[in-house]
């Protein structure tokens, strides 16, 4: 698993305090990453790397500024994350059009930065995480690696298993608890006796029914009594996790 930062920023003083600062908090994660530095959003632009995917941009800088330059990487690269750095609070109303991730205030405080970064490994590694699981069947096994990020959730019929994913759907011979122990870890809470669903993808929770993002639809997901102030309490604190 490798994580790809840039930062652009014309002051080299504050490039080279951020980039001291990622080595000291990265390294404590243990994660492969590379850091790209670029000093104009002209250099960024012209020389952007082939994957990327976090970018901590200026916003105030000579020639073209962060604003400008994010509107014309959201052309061609609508995944990257961008934390903003800027001086002044009122420059933030400008970013949201450009879906930012994150703003640094300068100077830039390390506890602020490692705050966003450790909430966004976190995030990171759970996204990019693959599981390996087993099913069993008359007279043959077989093991399917799916990403974590890729499940929506889960459904169990009697002895058999749907896997609802933003792709397809895996249908599978093993047990919901099983899949339960496997994914607790990264976000998936059993709301009901027959649904595991993906803390990620819900977007809101009324009553007794859990509504979840699923190809560019709100699915519903019924959320049992019993289960209804567990289920919400651990969504929401994950959710506050990865703010």
């Amino acid at each position: 698993m490798f994580l790809s930062i840039a930062i652009c920023e014309n002051e080299i003083s504050c490039i080279n305090t951020i980039k001291e600062y990622l080595y000291k908090i990265i390294n404590e994660d243990e994660i492969d990453y590379d850091i790209s530095l670029f000093y104009s959003a002209e250099e960024l632009i012209k020389n952007y790397p082939s994957k990327l995917d976090i970018l901590i941009l200026d916003i105030k800088m000579k020639g073209i500024n962060g604003i400008e330059a994010a509107k014309k990487i959201r052309t061609f690269d609508e995944y990257v994350d961008i934390i903003f750095i800027t001086s002044m609070i009122n420059h933030i109303l400008d970013t949201f059009e450009v879906k930012a991730y994150r703003y640094l205030l300068k100077p830039v405080n390390y506890e602020v930065l490692k705050s966003y970064m450790n909430s966004y490994i976190y995030d990171f590694i759970s996204r990019n995480n693959k599981i390996c699981i087993n099913s069993k069947h008359i007279g043959c096994n077989s093991s399917l690696f799916l990403k974590t990020s890729e499940i929506v959730y889960i459904d169990v019929m009697k002895k058999t298993v749907t896997i609802h994913t933003e792709k397809r759907n895996h249908i599978l011979s093993t047990s919901l608890s099983n899949l339960e122990n496997q994914l607790t870890d990264y976000g998936f809470f059993r709301c009901h006796h027959s649904f595991l669903v993906n803390a990620r993808k819900v977007v809101k929770i009324e009553k007794n029914t859990a509504f979840l993002e699923y190809n560019n639809r709100l699915i519903e997901i019924p959320i049992s009594k019993h289960k209804a102030k567990d289920f919400k309490s651990k969504v929401t604190l994950f959710l506050k996790i990865l703010l």
